[in-house]
């Protein structure tokens, strides 16, 4: 696991009040990671482009569709 994914994980354990390997841990893992996926979506062209803003959040909108996150 890289440093990104244990500090992930490090803050989902302290979001779950300490209780690895429960589910609500895993459900905030799971959560941080994909914030990650759309956080890495983001470049320098959409503070350019409204277009590119919009392609931005159509994306987000379908990573978390595809995961089932609110």
């Amino acid at each position: 696991m890289n440093e990104r994914l244990r500090e992930l994980a490090r803050q989902a354990s302290v979001q779950s009040f300490g209780h690895i390997r429960n589910a609500y841990f895993e459900e905030k893992f799971a959560e941080l990671i994909i914030q990650e996926c759309m956080d890495a979506l983001w470049t320098e062209s959409h503070f350019m482009s409204d277009l590119a803003v919009e392609d931005y959040q159509a994306n987000c909108k379908r990573i978390k569709q595809h995961f089932g996150v609110e």
